[in-house]
């Protein structure tokens, strides 16, 4: 794995998520997040300063971002409509930091594979935060990439038994910055 990871869509939203706080474990909205209206305004204002993209791209975009900032009810109504892998895989998110966990296990079912969870490792490095705690992240990476499912699993875990949630916490943002790369990609 090379030091320098390089996320392009990523890189080009970092103005709106590289200097906040990591997303909450669950649906507890952070002081500091950003309100509905200025992640849009963020989003937006992005897009008039670089090449153009597709309205499914800003959607998918804002969604993440939504999330990354706590706003899940705000999120949830741009990805309930879309049936795209993207859109399941961020609506599985919402419902497991909601915490929904039935509904988060049928939309992680109905996603099946996600082109975002094999670029989970470079998402964790390119936070370049502590690296989580080696047990859970054990459990939930399989050679680099996220088994989102066994993500599920720790994050039941933690919400039913309590415990430490800034490793989950850290999880979420990788996760989250791998499905937002991943938007740049695929999602065209």
């Amino acid at each position: 794995m090379p030091d320098s990871v390089t996320m392009p869509w990523a890189e080009r939203f970092q103005s709106c998520w590289r200097d906040t706080v990591l997303p909450s474990a669950f649906e507890a909205v952070r002081a500091e997040a950003w309100s509905a209206t200025v992640v849009s305004t963020a989003v937006s204002k992005v897009l008039t300063n670089q090449p153009p993209c597709t309205q499914r791209q800003k959607q998918l975009t804002e969604a993440a971002l939504l999330i990354w900032h706590d706003r899940l009810d705000d999120a949830h109504a741009i990805v309930q409509d879309l049936s795209d892998p993207t859109g399941g895989y961020l609506h599985a998110i919402i419902h497991r930091r909601e915490p929904d966990f039935s509904n988060a296990r049928y939309w992680l079912q109905r996603i099946g594979s996600h082109p975002a969870k094999a670029h989970f490792r470079s998402s964790l490095n390119f936070l370049n935060l502590p690296q989580p705690d080696a047990k859970v992240l054990s459990r939930v990476e399989k050679s680099g990439a996220l088994d989102a499912g066994a993500l599920l699993c720790e994050a039941e875990l933690l919400r039913n038994g309590g415990g430490d949630v800034s490793t989950l916490s850290i999880l979420q943002a990788a996760e989250l910055l791998a499905i937002l790369n991943s938007i740049g990609e695929t999602d065209r």
